[in-house]
């Protein structure tokens, strides 16, 4: 098991469309996905996002990022789809 934590640093005016893209579009397309725990949570003050996900496996996020990609690619959405400033991946060794 496995979490990665995408990190995103944007204006505050901007912040509210992103989170209308993640949760009409990236949520949707992970919904249902196999092995996933995901969190997107905001500091909208500061223009802060991070994105945590745990994936029981490697296999189970190649497979669920290959079916975003392919939404993404068959549906043009005009809004802003900033780059993370990191992206961390962590080995979980114990959990509650």
């Amino acid at each position: 098991m496995f979490v990665q934590l995408v990190t995103f640093e944007e204006s505050p005016e901007l912040v509210q469309a992103v989170i209308d893209h993640v949760r009409d579009a990236v949520v949707p397309a992970l919904e249902g996905a196999d092995g996933l725990h995901a969190y997107w949570v905001v500091d909208r003050e500061r223009g802060k996002r991070v994105s945590i996900m745990a994936w029981d496996s490697d296999e189970a996020y190649e497979a669920a990022m290959k079916a975003l990609a392919e939404r993404r690619a068959a549906e043009a959405d005009p809004r802003p789809r900033p780059t993370p400033v990191s992206v961390e991946r962590f080995e979980v060794y114990a959990q509650v």
